[in-house]
C-alpha cells in the first residue's frame, strides 16, 4: 500500500510538474508575443510618422507652395481650387478629405508650414498655402488634408496594427493555436525536457535576441553595409568609408575630416574632398578646438576667426596651405563619445553657404556618429583584451619574481633543442644550479630583501648565457641552464666563469651580499635520452657537489667513481 501511495504521489509530481511547465511554456509564449507585439507598435509609429511626414512634404511642395495655388486663393477661384483639391485625392489613396478652412490670424501665425495632428483617428495634415518662394503665404487661411491612418498604416504593410484614438493596438493573436499544442506536447515529454530544459531555455533566449538585432537592423538599412565594414574588423578602411559615407548621404556635406584624441591632442587621422597629404600631420589642443570637448554638436560659421585666434602660425600656416580649407564657410562637428568621454570629431564642411546644414542634417550625422561610438568602444575592449591576453601568456611562461622562463618553459624549449641536437647529432649541457645557503639571507635579512637579490641575480644570469641558450627559475633558490652544443670541457669552463659572476658583490639597503652557488653537470644523450633523465642525473651531480662542497660536479665523473 506504501509503494501504491508513493507511486501516486509521483504521478500527481509528474501531472503538477507537466501542468507548470505546460502553463509556463503558454506564459513563455504570450510574453514572447506581447514582447513582439510592442516592438512591432512601436516600429509601426516610427515608420507612419515618417511616411505621414514624407506625404506631407510631398503634397505641400507640389501643392500648397504654388504660386497659382496661392493666387486662386486670394481671388477665390472656386473652380481652380476644386480641380487642385481633388487632384490631391486622386494622387494619394489615403486621403479622404481636403479642404480649405478660415482659422484666426493668431492661430495661423503660431503653426509651423506645415503641421499634423490626429482628429477622430486620422491624421490631418494643415499647409500654409505660400508663394512657391515662401516669401507671403495666405492669411486666416490653412488648407487641411485629412488622411485615412487605419489605410495608410496597412498600405505601410502594418495589418496587424490598428489605430484607436491617438494609440496604437496590436491586433493579431498573442497566443496562437499551434503555440498552445505545442505546450502540451511539452507537458506531455516533460521528463526529456528536463534534461534539456537548459539548452532550450539558452537556444529560445539566443533566438529572441537576434530577431531584436534583425528588427534593429531593418530599420536602419541605410546604415547596415557600413555596419558590416565596421564590424569585419577592417578599422582602417571602416574610418574612410564612415567619412565618405557621412559626406555623401549628410545634406549639406562637401567635404569632411576625423579628428582622433590620442594621447592629449585631436590629430586630424582622415579626410575626404581634401589633399590626403594633411591626414595625420596637423593635431589640436583641447583649447584649441573651435568644437569644444562638452560632448555638444555644433554647427561652426566662424571658423577662421577661431583658428586666426588659436593656432600658433606654422600648423596654421600648414592648415591653411591644404586647398579649400580656406574657403570652409560652414562646419558640422559630430563628437564621438564612447564611455562618456568625447574621443573624436567627425567633421562636415560645405564650401558654399553658412546655413548649409539643417536638422535634418544634424540627425543622420548623428547616426553615423553613433556608431563610431560603438566601434571606438569594440577597438578599446579588444586593445585590453589583446593586452591582458599577452600578458597572461608571458606570465605562463616566465617567473613573475625574476622575469627569467618558468618550469613549463623550460621543458617546451627543451624538449625541441634535444631534437635538434639528436638530428645533428650534437651534445647539450644541463646545468643545475643552487644557491648557497640562500635560506640563511631570507631568515636574516627578510624574504623582500632575498626577492630583491634574486632579480639582480636573474638579470646578471640572462646577461651571462648565449643568444639561443636558456636559462630558467626552477622553483625557489634553483635555476636550470640550457646550453646547446657544449661539451664536458665547455661546461666546466662556463661554470667556473659563471660562479666568478655571479660571486661579485651585491650592494643593496647598505649591505655588501656575495652570493655563491654549486652546480650539477650533465650532457644529453650521454647521460640520458630524454630530459627527465638527465636532469635527475644533472641533479645528483648537483648534491654530490654539496656533499663535497665542491663548486661544481659533473656526473659523467661521478658515476664512473
Amino acid at each position: 500500500m506504501g509503494e501504491t501511495l508513493l507511486s501516486k504521489l509521483n504521478k500527481l509530481l509528474i501531472f503538477l510538474i507537466a501542468l507548470c511547465i505546460f502553463l509556463l511554456s503558454l506564459y513563455i509564449f504570450y510574453l514572447s508575443n506581447s514582447t513582439k507585439a510592442r516592438q512591432r507598435i512601436i516600429q509601426a509609429e516610427k515608420t507612419l510618422k515618417g511616411a505621414v511626414e514624407f506625404v506631407g512634404m510631398t503634397v505641400h511642395e507640389n501643392f500648397f507652395r504654388d504660386d497659382n495655388v496661392y493666387r486662386a486663393v486670394i481671388q477665390e477661384d472656386e473652380v481652380f481650387l476644386k480641380q487642385k483639391l481633388q487632384e490631391i485625392i486622386d494622387k494619394y489613396p489615403n486621403v479622404i478629405r481636403v479642404y480649405i478652412e478660415e482659422v484666426e490670424q493668431e492661430y495661423l501665425n503660431s503653426l509651423e508650414i506645415f503641421t499634423v495632428d490626429i482628429v477622430n483617428g486620422n491624421f490631418r495634415l494643415s499647409f500654409k498655402i505660400c508663394k512657391k518662394d515662401l516669401s507671403a503665404y495666405v492669411s486666416g487661411k490653412l488648407a487641411r488634408v485629412i488622411l485615412n491612418a487605419q489605410q495608410f498604416i496597412n498600405s505601410l504593410g502594418f495589418d496587424d496594427i490598428q489605430i484607436n484614438g491617438a494609440s496604437y493596438e496590436y491586433s493579431g493573436p498573442l497566443i496562437s493555436s499551434l503555440e498552445i499544442l505545442t505546450s502540451a506536447l511539452i507537458a506531455l515529454c516533460s521528463t526529456f525536457i528536463f534534461a534539456f530544459v537548459a539548452r532550450w531555455r539558452k537556444l529560445n533566449l539566443e533566438k529572441r535576441y537576434h530577431e531584436k538585432l534583425h528588427r534593429r537592423t531593418l530599420c536602419q538599412e541605410a546604415i547596415l553595409n557600413f555596419t558590416k565594414i565596421v564590424l569585419s574588423g577592417q578599422v582602417e578602411d571602416s574610418y574612410q568609408f564612415l567619412l565618405e559615407k557621412a559626406v555623401e548621404l549628410v545634406p549639406g556635406a562637401q567635404a569632411g575630416s576625423l579628428l582622433m584624441k590620442k594621447n592629449d591632442v585631436f590629430v586630424l587621422t582622415h579626410v575626404a574632398g581634401y589633399d590626403p597629404k594633411i591626414a595625420g600631420k596637423m593635431f589640436f589642443k583641447p583649447h584649441e578646438l573651435a568644437q569644444q570637448i562638452d560632448g555638444r554638436i555644433r554647427i561652426i560659421k566662424d571658423l577662421h576667426q577661431i583658428n586666426t585666434q588659436n593656432l600658433d602660425e606654422v600648423r596654421k600656416e600648414f592648415l591653411y596651405s591644404v586647398d579649400k580649407v580656406a574657403k570652409i564657410k560652414s562646419l558640422l562637428s559630430i563628437p564621438i563619445i564612447a564611455k562618456d568621454e568625447v574621443v573624436a570629431f567627425l567633421n562636415l564642411d560645405n564650401f558654399e553657404n553658412e546655413n548649409a546644414f539643417n536638422e535634418e542634417a544634424v540627425n543622420i550625422a548623428e547616426l553615423f556618429a553613433g556608431h563610431v561610438g560603438v566601434l571606438f568602444e569594440r577597438m578599446r575592449l579588444e586593445e585590453e583584451l589583446k593586452i591582458q591576453k599577452q600578458l597572461m601568456e608571458y606570465l605562463s611562461y616566465h617567473d613573475p619574481l625574476t622575469d627569467l622562463p618558468n618550469r613549463r618553459m623550460l621543458e617546451e624549449y627543451v624538449e625541441k633543442t634535444f631534437a635538434i641536437a639528436s638530428r645533428e647529432n650534437k651534445p647539450v649541457c644541463v646545468i643545475y644550479m643552487d644557491l648557497y645557503k640562500f635560506k640563511d639571507v631570507n631568515d636574516t635579512f627578510g624574504h623582500p630583501v632575498g626577492d630583491d637579490l634574486l632579480k639582480i641575480l636573474g638579470n646578471r644570469l640572462k646577461k651571462e648565457i648565449r643568444r639561443g641558450d636558456m636559462v630558467a627559475r626552477f622553483g625557489g633558490d634553483e635555476f636550470v641552464f640550457v646550453l646547446y652544443d657544449v661539451s664536458v670541457e665547455g661546461a666546466i669552463e662556463f661554470s667556473r666563469r659563471l660562479l666568478e659572476f655571479i660571486q661579485k658583490p651585491i650592494v643593496l639597503q647598505n649591505k655588501i651580499f656575495t652570493i655563491s652557488a654549486n652546480l650539477g653537470i650533465a650532457v644529453y644523450p650521454a647521460d640520458g635520452d630524454n630530459f627527465e633523465t638527465v636532469l635527475r642525473n644533472a641533479d645528483m651531480a648537483l648534491y654530490t657537489a654539496k656533499r663535497k662542497e665542491q663548486p661544481f660536479a659533473i656526473f659523467s665523473q661521478i658515476s664512473q667513481s
